[in-house]
């Protein structure tokens, strides 16, 4: 009887550990997905380049040279 006892113990106590485990897994799932970054480095520097560059007017050419 008591071997009953212990083994419905160690499978209780395993159930815990799984599930432990898992919210673990899934807290670093969505910590990944909270720090990723849709535009890169790059991307956002070149955007905040060309913003500079029409705010000085150095594209007002642009369209005659495009067409």
């Amino acid at each position: 009887m008591a071997r009953i006892e212990e083994s419905n113990a160690n499978a209780k106590e395993f159930e815990r550990l799984k599930q432990q485990q898992q919210q673990e897994a899934e807290q670093k799932e969505a910590a990944k997905v909270q720090d990723r970054r849709y535009v890169g480095t790059k991307e956002s520097l070149g955007f905040v380049i060309w913003d500079a560059a029409q705010s000085f007017n150095i594209n007002i050419y642009s369209d005659r040279f495009i067409t």
